[in-house]
């Protein structure tokens, strides 16, 4: 919302191919697009001149699952200070092919829209495999149970091969003992 009536303004939207030449570094987090919003003439839109202003994006569902994407944890961050700062972002609306958000702004310089991955259960472990009160996570505890059957059935269908061929093999030298005590039969 406009604080102060200036006539017609300018607003430029870029959507870039890559980071910002006005950025010396990228944000953290998995990175969808990068933006600039230019409103009016330099250091026009701010908070002096633009109260409550919001920025609406979309995001492909697409590159959300391709990218194994938490979808509560989207951001739009903004580069001022000389650093990037994360601006409260809010799921709006989805359809079939995107999600919807918006992100409350103080400023219009760079921006970029940019995510987590979710959480792996066993790769991703915190410390020692324990969560960080201590305990083992369930998952684990479940795959580490499943993995000992596993060796267990395992032993145990070794050790019945085993025996099966040890009991043929009795039964071989039993054979030739009885064949060498009979004697070579004419």
């Amino acid at each position: 919302m406009a604080k102060k009536t200036v006539g017609k303004t300018t607003a430029i939207v870029e959507e870039l191919k890559g980071k910002s030449s006005l950025t010396p570094n990228e944000p953290e987090g998995e990175i969808y697009k990068y933006v600039n919003i230019w409103i009016g003439n330099s250091g026009f839109a701010n908070s002096k001149n633009i109260d409550n202003a919001v920025v609406g994006f979309k995001v492909s569902k697409e590159w959300i699952n391709k990218n194994n994407i938490n979808i509560d944890s989207f951001t739009l961050q903004h580069f001022s200070d000389k650093k990037w700062n994360s601006l409260p972002t809010t799921k709006i609306n989805e359809d079939k092919e995107y999600t919807y958000f918006e992100a409350k702004c103080p400023s219009f310089s760079p921006f970029a829209i940019t995510a987590q991955k979710k959480s792996l259960t066993l790769e991703e472990k915190v410390g020692d495999n324990q969560l960080p009160n201590g305990e083992i996570a369930q998952n684990e505890k479940k795959t580490n149970t499943e993995i000992s059957t596993s060796k267990e059935n395992k032993n145990q269908l070794i050790l019945k091969i085993a025996s099966l061929f040890l009991g043929l093999l009795v039964i071989f030298i039993i054979g030739m003992i009885v064949i060498r005590k009979r004697g070579p039969q004419q």
